[in-house]
């Protein structure tokens, strides 16, 4: 309900209207900022299907990955202001407005509706390795080699792994009290 209250709020807020249209009076596009299968397009596509069946319009998921979410972004902030394209995206947003000069700012080129779901960050190791939290294996890998993986170049997962790698340099740890 309350993303149905943001659209409609979204809708007058971002452009004007006929009078004699509600809103919606035609198809809404979710533009997600990421390839189909990854947590943006799995809420996108769940909320898209939920608002459909509740307003009555088809709301049509688009996948524009790349850049990190900024060339969905992009989509979004050059369509027409009439709360009939949004964008579903991730944290990614606020990086590559960090990052980037030429990303779309999102506090002042779009305007946010709905936060519609958290998810956590999963930080997982083999089997083998014997620290049973992250404070244990900071401590433990101190100026041992190891490799990572992350979703992209300047996701969150990424600058997570980064941030990991200046602790292990920088930091001295307690043990974990059980």
């Amino acid at each position: 309900m309350r993303l149905l209250a943001a659209l409609a709020a979204a809708s007058v807020v971002a452009g004007p209207a006929s009078a004699q249209q509600s809103f919606p009076a035609k198809p809404i596009r979710f533009i997600v900022a990421f390839a189909p299968g990854g947590i943006a397009d799995t809420i996108g596509r769940t909320i898209g299907q939920k608002l459909t069946n509740r307003v009555g319009q088809p709301v049509i998921v688009e996948n524009r990955s790349g850049a990190g979410g900024a060339l969905a972004a992009k989509v979004v902030a050059q369509a027409q202001p009439d709360g009939y394209t949004l964008l579903v995206t991730t944290t990614a947003i606020a990086v590559n407005a960090s990052a980037s000069k030429e990303a779309v700012d999102p506090v002042v080129q779009l305007t946010p509706v709905a936060i519609a779901a958290s998810t956590p960050t999963i930080f997982g190791v083999h089997g083998s390795v014997k620290a049973k939290n992250l404070m244990e294996f900071v401590r433990d890998v101190k100026g041992a080699r190891f490799t990572y993986s992350s979703a992209g170049v300047g996701t969150t997962q990424h600058l997570t792994g980064e941030y990991l790698f200046r602790m292990r340099r920088t930091c001295r740890f307690k043990a974990a009290r059980r």
